[in-house]
Formats: structure tokens, sequence, C-alpha cells
């Protein structure tokens, strides 16, 4: 009889449901209270002490079996029904408190059945987590001061009990990053987990306090750091009040200065010949991947956290590393991951890449210094060449760069470095009905962040060919919900320095006007945008724009939207009959 088979009877017998039925955590919690106490006969405890060792190893069987049944068919275990009174049981047991005053064997028992329990948690959560990811959260955040006393406790038996320290490290890393995938597909702000990590429990700083002080007392031969890390990093990625906590107790100035010892011992290692050089060099290279992660992680979307690594000079410290970077996808890969997560809303981290680096020290390059040794001219030269990387690596190369371009000083070198005529030399697809490679996609997106502000506007202005190259690629299709290329010419009509320009190409104005006709609301709200951003103060426009086609373009899209101007509730639909209702009014006087 094959599993499968094995797998409909019990499913068609309700065996699970029998066999989970006969969990009662209250008995178990009973026997504990009366093996505690000293008033219980010794008969009768040795008949307690029987009860709860069968119980336990009931219950780790049972979990076991459960694990085989979930890795067999992990859609089995969905019914509403079974799999609350699963998870309540489950927790409930996990949580159940017990003396330190118990003997070894019933401890064993303990933590024997509680790492059977992680285990298959962690396997619940894994093969299907969107089916039991909310309401395993709503058990660990209904018990919260438990599960941290829980987790306090399994950190502590790192030495004695190896195998229950790594289960629960794992389930909490699984669980979190389950729970904050869960939270962005639902575009939830908060969760229950979320506000007991960083709500008035503030759990989230004490895992921390608890993880990190074991990951500081872990060797690197350790085969337990690597567990402990991998939930840091899940930790942080998630609680602020983690973060902060890091930054109280200086982590995120030990990263950056074990970013300074690893670049220290990679340049003396490089001096020695050898095999074992060779070792020590991958040694190096591999914390070094950790560190970033866990800096990275440190300071996501945290200000304060940012301001430090500042302080540390973070990006001198990361320029000093770009030789070692240069030779590994992965590295460079994890650096930019680091650098755009501490650029993203932090215009000080923005300019600190401009900044020359002179050996421990940085001092910031003048506007007039003609160097070109900041840690923004390597990353341009990498992004003038990004073929050479993987799309993963290209995506976060142009993701920091579009970071940057909300910068002065950022901007500035970009320019002097004529970086954006890279773009000019695109090679695209032929035939309009292609689509966009990824590369060019990466640079529309990057030239739309810099075509926000003014001065972004007018660089793109200056390059030659660039307004053709944007109306070329308006015609190819693009796996995005707005056209960019389009998008980019909409917003460089804002500039009044750009104006005259753009109206003396019949080629731009032609596909703005063409816009209004389109089936497609955004193509409508965008033509109708930049032509009135053209229109407005600016009375020559008037004389190109002032024709009977378009005229009769914008009655026909005023008319289908004053049709449903009841129906228009959202910002972006008011703004698009404003436009067209503008454009009427300007174009009639």
């Amino acid at each position: 009889m094959n599993s499968e088979d094995i797998v409909n009877a019990l499913a068609k017998t309700h065996l699970l449901t029998d066999l989970t039925s006969l969990i009662k955590p209250a008995v178990l919690e009973r026997c504990f209270s009366d093996l505690k106490t000293s008033l219980t006969p010794e008969g009768r405890s040795r008949n307690k002490k029987s009860q709860v060792l069968v119980l336990l190893d009931y219950l780790s069987s049972l979990s076991g079996f459960l694990r085989s049944y979930v890795l067999s068919d992990a859609s089995l275990l969905i019914q509403d029904d079974l799999i609350r009174s699963l998870l309540t049981t489950l927790t409930l047991v996990l949580f159940t408190h017990h003396k330190k005053a118990l003997d070894a064997e019933v401890k064993n028992a303990i933590y024997q059945t509680r790492t059977d329990i992680f285990v298959l948690l962690t396997t619940l959560l894994r093969t299907n987590g969107p089916a039991f990811i909310v309401r395993i959260t709503e058990a660990v955040a209904k018990h919260g001061n438990a599960f941290f006393d829980l987790m306090s406790e399994c950190v502590a038996l790192a030495g004695s009990h190896p195998s229950l320290y790594s289960t629960s490290l794992q389930f909490l890393s699984v669980l979190l990053a389950e729970e904050e995938n869960h939270r962005l597909q639902e575009s939830q702000t908060s969760t229950p987990l979320h506000l007991v990590l960083d709500g008035n429990l503030k759990l989230g700083n004490g895992l921390c306090k608890v993880i990190l002080q074991s990951y500081e007392e872990k060797s690197l031969e350790d085969p337990l750091r690597q567990v402990c890390v991998n939930s840091l990093i899940s930790l942080l990625a998630v609680s602020r009040s983690a973060q902060v906590y890091s930054l109280q107790v200086h982590f995120v100035d030990s990263c950056t200065e074990k970013l300074k010892y690893i670049h220290a011992q990679l340049n003396l290692e490089s001096l020695r010949p050898g095999k074992s050089q060779k070792k020590k060099e991958e040694s190096y290279l591999k914390q070094l991947k950790v560190t970033m992660h866990l800096l990275r992680n440190c300071l996501y979307k945290n200000e304060e956290c940012k301001a430090g690594a500042q302080e540390c000079q973070l990006s001198p410290v990361l320029h000093s590393l770009w030789p070692w970077l240069l030779m590994d996808d992965a590295l460079m890969h994890g650096a930019l991951q680091l650098l755009c997560v501490f650029t993203a809303n932090f215009p000080a981290a923005c300019s600190s890449l401009c900044w020359v680096n002179a050996g421990v020290m940085a001092i910031q390059s003048s506007q007039k210094s003609q160097t070109s040794s900041s840690l923004l001219h390597s990353i341009l030269k990498i992004a003038a060449e990004p073929t050479s990387y993987t799309s993963h690596t290209q995506q976060e190369l142009f993701g920091l760069l579009s970071n940057l371009s909300g910068t002065q000083d950022c901007k500035c070198i970009m320019q002097k470095n004529n970086f954006l005529q890279h773009f000019l030399c695109l090679s695209l697809p032929k035939g309009g009905n292609k689509s966009l490679s990824h590369l060019a996609n990466l640079w529309l997106k990057f030239l739309w962040n810099l075509s926000l502000s003014n001065d972004g506007q007018l660089m793109i202005m200056k390059m030659k060919g660039s307004l053709e190259i944007l109306l070329e690629l308006t015609k190819y299709k693009q796996k995005v919900k707005f056209p960019m290329a389009l998008l980019i010419l909409h917003n460089i009509c804002f500039n009044p320095a750009n104006k005259p320009k753009i109206l003396s190409n019949d080629n731009i104005v032609a596909v703005l006007c063409a816009c209004l006709e389109s089936d497609n609301l955004n193509f409508q709200r965008i033509g109708a945008s930049a032509l009135w951003a053209l229109l407005h103060n600016y009375q020559k426009a008037k004389v190109t724009l002032k024709n009977p086609l378009l005229k009769g373009r914008i009655e026909e899209a005023l008319y289908g939207m004053r049709k449903n101007e009841t129906g228009l509730e959202k910002r972006h639909e008011v703004y698009h009959l404003k436009c067209l209702e503008n454009l009427e009014q300007v174009l009639a006087n």
C-alpha cells in the first residue's frame, strides 16, 4: 500500500481528528503540578511521572506522524476545524509551564516533545505557509509572554540540547518570514505578531537581546551559529524594537568594525601564498556576506540606525572592500542590497557615497574637486557595463541609482561623468511588438526617478537624442502598469525650460495628443496631464496645440469622464477630470 492510499484512508476515516482529540494539555499541566508538590505520596508521584512520560511520548510520536502526513500532501490538514484544534492543542502544550525542579528524565522528555512540535510547525509553514500562518501567529500572539519565556529557555539550552535550540530558532525564522510575506500580500500595516513584537510587550527587544547574546557567544566553527544568524536576520527585518535594541548595544558599530577587520584580514591573506590562504580567504568572504546581511536588516526602514551607520562611515568602509566585491557577484549583490537600504529615503547616506575614501578617514569632496575616487564613481563604473552581472544584481544596482537620483551631490557626479550617455547606447529589439529587455526597463525606472526633480528633467533633455529614444521606447511592450517612457516625457513637460524643445518636436506632441484617444485610462491621464503642463503659463503653447483635432479629442474624453462623474472617488480620477477641464478652458480662450 503506497503513501497516497494511506493518506486518503486517513482522510476518509477522520482518524487525525480522533488522534488529536486525545491530547489534553490541561491533564499534562495538572500532572506537572502534582509532580512539583512535595505533598504528593511517592507511589502516586511515580504514577504521575509515568503518566507524564507516556503523554509526552505520544505527543512526540503524533508530531512525527503528522509531519510525514503533511509532507505527503500539505493540503490535507487545511480543514478549518482540524487545523484550529491541532494548533490550539500544540501551542498549549508548548507553552505549558513546568518547574525546573522536575527530574532529568521528565525534562529530557519535555525537551524532545518540544523539538518534535517545533519541527512539525516549521514543516507546516514551509509546505503551505499561507494556509497555516494566520492560525499559528494568532496562537503565538495570544500567549506572547509564554512564547518569549519558551524561546529564552530554548536558546539557553544550546549546550545541553542543541536540537531544541536549532529547531526553535528555525521555527522563529520561518514564522517571521512567512508572516511578513502574508502581511505584504494582504497589504496590512499591522498584524497580531507585529503588535506582540513592537507593541506594549516589545518582545522583539527581548528576543533580540537573547538571540544576540547567543550569537556573540558562538564561535565561527560552531554549527549552531548559522541557525542563530538566520533567526537574528529574520527578527531584525520585521521588528523595530529589535532594531532599536541592536542600536542601543552598538551592534551597528560592531558590524561596521567587523567589516573593517575583514578588509584588513583579506589584504593580509592575499599576501600569503598557498591553499591555507585560500581557505581563510573564503572564510572571511563568507563572514563578509553575513555581516552585510545583518547590517542591512538593522538599517531597514530605521532612520536612527542609518544615522548610526553613517557616523561609523559605512560608505567609505564598503568602498575600501570594493576590489573584493568586484570578484564575486553574490558579494556585490549583497553590498548593493545594503546600500539600497542605507540610502532609501535618507539623503545624508546618499551624499556619503560622494565622499573621498582616504584610508581610515573619509572627507567630503567639494564641488570643485575633480577627483574620481568616491564610492559613487565606482558604482557608476559598473553601471556603465552592467551586462557582466546577473539580472538580480543589475536590479539592485539601478535601484541604488534611483535612490541616489534624488540627491544633488549624486546628480552632479552623474552629470560630470556623462553617465546618462550610456542610456543612448541601449540596444533595442527590432519590431515594435517585441518587449523591452530587462536592462532597458531598469534604465527607464532610473530615468523616471531622475525626472521627478527639475534638474533631473534638465539632465535628460541635455542628452542629444534622448527625446527620440524615449519616443521609440513608447512603442515597445512593458511589463508594468504605467508606461515608463511616456511617464518620463510627461515629467519633463513640467519644466519651463523644456517646453519650447518639446513643442517644437511634432512627434512628441502627436504622441501626447494620441493618448487622449487611448482605451487605457492611465494613458489618457498621462497625456492630459502633460498637455496641461505644457499650456500652463506658456502662451506659445496655445499656438501649437490649438487645433480642431485636439479640441475634439478633449471633448470626447471629457464626455466619457463626465458620464461617470458621480463615481470619481480616487484622487487620480478627479485629477484626470481636472486636467481635461483645464485643457478645454485654456484652448477655448
